[in-house]
């Protein structure tokens, strides 16, 4: 929509760089806010007080042990486990990024040359129907990302009030990255509240850290997990089932983005097998 609207004032490319342009800096703003946020509530938890509850909790923690050498005999298998799992996230930065830049280069050509391809797409379709088919799928891709946008509305609304319950500060801050959080595929809103709930707990502050823990629960399995499926499946008519499958596999094949390539690639094959069938019938 708001190529739409820009195109009619200046060039439909330029538009389109603008806009990608002002999404790029959106991110990096708030990638910013959000590593100085959490490097200034880590400097202000590195207390005395604090760093003497982790020692205790450590101690507690060792003491289970029957002996000192059994601390060293698990020490090396825990080493191992934590340096691969560094690794692995290491080595999925450069895919990260090559796919972030891929979907920017795409998005740019989608804005820009839309109606051509939408054209070209038209005359490659072996099919009489090929303004409705196209329409349906225009709709579906529509749905998708409204159905998305709903659903990350919805989690602000309780994140807002879970976190405001807990007492935290800047409570209205982390429930819009724990929402904007929920396109992430596979962490979703978990990133945020559940380091939030283990600093409340270094803190002793218990309470809030129930309260944090029960609105992320809330948001990531009921909200991000169930609720997402239903919405997605209602506004495109498809079975929640079929949007999970589509969910699965296009992170699987597409990475980072495949939470809404693959449903919405299974859902426009799907309409292509309904139209190969009319024209069968």
């Amino acid at each position: 929509p708001i190529q739409k609207i820009l195109s009619k004032r200046i060039d439909r490319r330029t538009s389109a760089f603008l806009i990608l342009l002002a999404i790029f800096l959106i991110l990096l703003i708030g990638a910013t806010i959000i590593l100085n946020t959490v490097l200034s509530q880590g400097e202000s938890y590195l207390t005395e007080d604090n760093f003497n509850k982790i020692t205790i909790l450590a101690e507690n923690i060792a003491s289970r042990f029957n002996s000192s050498e059994k601390i060293l005999q698990y020490t090396p298998s825990l080493v191992e486990k934590l340096s691969t799992i560094l690794s692995l996230l290491l080595s999925y930065l450069p895919t990260m990024g090559s796919t972030f830049l891929l979907t920017f280069f795409i998005s740019y050509f989608m804005l820009s040359d839309w109606e051509k391809l939408s054209r070209i797409t038209q005359e490659l379709l072996p099919f009489k129907n090929k303004k409705t088919i196209i329409s349906n799928l225009s709709k579906t891709a529509n749905n998708i990302v409204y159905g998305l946008l709903l659903i990350v509305i919805i989690e602000f609304i309780v994140g807002l009030i879970g976190f405001r319950l807990a007492k935290i500060d800047f409570y209205a801050f982390w429930a819009f990255l724990s929402a904007i959080c929920s396109f992430i595929p596979l962490i979703g809103p978990g990133i945020i509240w559940i380091p939030l709930v283990i600093s409340q707990i270094l803190q002793a502050n218990y309470y809030a850290a129930i309260i944090i823990a029960i609105t992320g629960i809330i948001i990531s399995v009921l909200i991000d997990g169930l609720l997402k499926l239903f919405i997605i499946g209602e506004k495109t008519k498809i079975h929640p089932a079929i949007n999970f499958i589509g969910v699965i596999g296009g992170i699987n094949i597409f990475g980072f983005f495949g939470f809404i390539i693959g449903p919405l690639i299974l859902n426009f094959l799907l309409d292509f097998l309904k139209a190969g069938m009319s024209i069968k019938d």
